[in-house]
């Protein structure tokens, strides 16, 4: 019985994220990948610029989160505050200074929560967006030099732009 159970563990750990419904129909996620409401994300403690963090996620078979809504941001805000993740980076950005925030897949953002007086693009070099985790603007958003270090948070997601 135990052996069978490693082999099923094993199997959920190292299949290739191919299906389209991770994290709903009670299919699992990958292992390390935490379920929230019906999706399948991976919070990543490493501040890393946002390009580098958005690599990262592509390589793992996801992409950055951009949440979609009030609980999904209250929600992954809250995972990040436990794991002392102050601001992770989220998939919004723009191409330029000043101009319009979109997702990853480059479409405009039709759900934006930014944090009061954000985005502000101070000193003309804010063009990625991260989240807070903590404090006033909890579960709010805010731009960021796309060179700063942050944690991040991925999310599987299929297909990825739709």
């Amino acid at each position: 019985m135990m052996f069978k159970l490693l082999l099923i563990l094993a199997a959920v750990c190292t299949s290739s994220i191919t299906e389209a419904s991770y994290g709903q129909n009670n299919i699992p996620c990958p292992c390390g990948w935490k379920k929230i409401l019906n999706g399948c994300y991976l919070f990543e403690k490493p501040k890393v610029t946002w390009g580098v963090a958005r690599a990262n996620c592509l390589k793992q078979g996801g992409d950055l989160v951009v949440p979609k809504g009030a609980l999904q941001c209250i929600l992954l805000s809250n995972n990040s505050a436990i794991l002392g993740m102050h601001a992770p980076w989220i998939g919004v950005f723009r191409h330029r200074h000043g101009g319009k925030f979109y997702d990853t897949c480059g479409k405009p953002l039709s759900y934006a929560p930014w944090a009061p007086k954000e985005p502000n693009d101070l000193r003309g070099v804010e063009n990625c967006g991260h989240m807070y985790a903590k404090g006033e603007s909890k579960a709010k958003w805010n731009d960021n030099g796309c060179n700063e270090k942050f944690a991040y948070i991925c999310q599987i997601k299929f297909p990825r732009c739709d």
